[in-house]
């Protein structure tokens, strides 16, 4: 577990069995999931993203 700023998180590394490829996630989620669920969760989490991004191009973080 790291710190900075008073904020406490962890760095979980997940290679990818199928491609073989390392994934390294920054995430504040216990150290007690397993690291294919985390990886499993921000592919979801992404996917989510990248389509609300792409059905609202005028939509900016600026804007808020």
């Amino acid at each position: 577990m790291y710190e900075n700023k008073g904020i406490k998180f962890n760095v979980v590394d997940y290679r990818d069995p199928e491609t073989g490829k390392l994934h390294r996630f920054v995430t504040t989620l216990p150290m007690t999931i397993n690291p294919g669920t985390i990886a499993m969760l921000y592919f979801k989490r992404w996917t989510i993203e990248k389509t609300f991004n792409n059905t609202n191009p005028s939509s900016s973080l600026s804007s808020f």
